[in-house]
């Protein structure tokens, strides 16, 4: 609602904060309202600023305005709760970077790995480049291409099913 406004003075922009329901809410057993104005907020919005009485604008205005404040105080919320959320995601990266600056030893970067670390990568490789990891099999049922390894598939020979 504008600054200073009074009861004579709400508007249809004022009443756009309030949802229909809840129009409805604070209007019922106060205002009768036609069936044709039932379909569409403007025409609701209008009936009540033509025919609504002194009581119940001031109704409507006392619960736009608590409205507004409650909208505000959320912002204001948010705002808060987001930067103390950077400010802690801040402090955990810097917390993380001195950790890795201390668990780091430079004598060590032109070191070789050791025989068994290196017989490791060279499995995993040839684990994960060999025949058996790129092998595909076609459902039968869904025509989906699948990877045996990972996803248990079972091989069927055609002529072991039935009715085929």
């Amino acid at each position: 609602m504008a600054e200073g406004s009074t009861v004579a003075s709400l508007t249809k922009e004022d009443l756009d904060v309030l949802t229909v329901a809840e129009i409805r809410g604070i209007i019922s057993h106060r205002l009768a309202i036609p069936r044709s104005h039932h379909s569409s907020k403007a025409l609701l919005l209008e009936w009540i600023l033509a025919r609504a009485d002194v009581g119940l604008i001031e109704t409507l205005a006392a619960v736009i305005q608590v409205k507004l404040a409650d909208r505000l105080s959320k912002r204001e919320q948010q705002k808060r709760k987001n930067t103390e959320q950077v400010r802690s995601q801040r402090k955990a990266a810097r917390v993380e970077a001195i950790e890795q600056r201390t668990n780091h030893d430079p004598n060590l970067y032109l070191d070789l790995p050791s025989e068994d670390v290196l017989h490791r990568c060279y499995e995993s490789y040839i684990e994960a480049t060999s025949d058996a990891a790129v092998k595909l099999s076609i459902c039968a049922v869904c025509a989906r291409e699948l990877i045996p390894k990972d996803d248990s598939v079972s091989n069927i020979a055609l002529s072991d099913i039935p009715n085929t």
